[in-house]
Formats: structure tokens, C-alpha cells, sequence
């Protein structure tokens, strides 16, 4: 179990890492096609950006600058 715990913070701290150093489009890309830890990771970096923000639920969902990304 603990075993399992250190490998999802290194899958944390590493999709987090790589995120914040791509550019918007090619992160975009990424988060649609990602699962789990690291969509959420590379969801925090959109929303830190302004691509992404949270609802009344929680949910992360398209800010206005995001219409400028679809491809």
C-alpha cells in the first residue's frame, strides 16, 4: 500500500512539473486524453492559467479564453 501512495505522488508531482512547463495547446491536448491523477494535475496548471475554472460543484469546467484553443 505504501508502495502504491509514493508512486501516485511521484505521478502527481511529475504530470504537475510537465504542465506547467508546455504550452496551452499542446496541454490541452494532453488533459482531454489523460486519466485520473494526471488529468487532474494538468486540470490545477488550466485553471492556474485561466483555461479551466471551477463550478458551484467543483468541476472544472471552459473559461471564455478556452474558445480560443479549440482545434
Amino acid at each position: 500500500m505504501l508502495n502504491t501512495l509514493a508512486e501516485n505522488q511521484n505521478v502527481f508531482n511529475s504530470a504537475y512539473a510537465k504542465g506547467c512547463t508546455m504550452e496551452d495547446t499542446h496541454l490541452i491536448r494532453i488533459y482531454k486524453s489523460s486519466t485520473g491523477i494526471r488529468r487532474n494535475e494538468y486540470g490545477k496548471v488550466l485553471e492556474e492559467r485561466g483555461i479551466l475554472r471551477r463550478d458551484k460543484e467543483g468541476r472544472l469546467i471552459p473559461t471564455y479564453s478556452y474558445r480560443n484553443y479549440f482545434f
